[in-house]
């Protein structure tokens, strides 16, 4: 299981596990971690879980949030011992599943590898990482198209980890790319997220080819590319 290591320079540490699903970061009380300082937003920050994975993003706070002391622009995929930066605070992320690979792991990851095959690769040498087995769960190639609308015809490359396609929080989907194939899930919260026509609900639900994706009035074709 992983979880937060929290240390402040006037306070004592404390652990925090993730549990499996949305983790609120910030000042305001109804957050699953609360931190206190006037440099944290109600709700700075949230983590993510999808399977072996957790996603750290930020709410558009006001100070910002660091990841290894550079500035968090878009949802990351955590590694074990990442150092996580809001206002005084130093949040350690610990998950042994997650293990840093050196420089390779980054790529693997954003093309779709979850953490339980890195931690497989990292009994390679760390030189010549085991490239044959990465290979055999690499998914095809898939994107989206747009069916109605001025941009009808383009397509949305699904090339990361996690896309989001909508207009705003109360319309929006998040499509994971995973070693089974490519999963959709509307954001916590959305509405007007359907598959085929019909409500996706709160389940992750696995895409296949052709399927039509709805996110309030945009609607999409799932394509597997050749």
């Amino acid at each position: 299981m992983s979880k937060l290591v929290i240390t402040h320079p006037e306070k004592t540490p404390a652990h925090v596990h993730i549990g499996e699903h949305r983790m609120l970061i910030g000042r305001g009380a109804h957050c699953q971690v609360v931190l206190e300082g006037a440099a944290i937003s109600k709700e700075h920050a949230a983590i993510l879980n999808m399977g072996n994975d957790d996603i750290l993003e930020d709410l558009g706070s006001t100070n910002g949030t660091l990841v290894n002391g550079e500035a968090l622009k878009a949802r990351y995929v955590l590694h074990n011992r990442d150092l996580i930066g809001i206002g005084d605070y130093r949040l350690q992320y610990v998950n042994q599943r997650a293990q840093k690979n050196m420089d390779f792991d980054k790529t693997m990851l954003f093309d779709g590898a979850p953490a339980d095959v890195l931690a497989e690769l990292g009994s390679a040498s760390p030189a010549r990482p085991n490239l044959a087995r990465f290979a055999r769960v690499e998914r095809p190639r898939a994107c989206l198209r747009w069916l109605e609308g001025k941009l009808s015809g383009q397509t949305i490359e699904l090339d990361q980890v996690l896309r989001r396609i909508g207009a705003d929080g109360t319309q929006t989907a998040v499509i994971l790319r995973r070693p089974q194939g490519y999963q959709l899930i509307g954001d916590e919260g959305a509405t007007g997220v359907r598959l085929n026509g019909n409500p996706i609900g709160e389940e992750w639900r696995m895409l296949a080819n052709n399927d039509v994706i709805e996110v309030g009035a945009n609607r999409f074709s799932f394509l597997i590319e050749d």
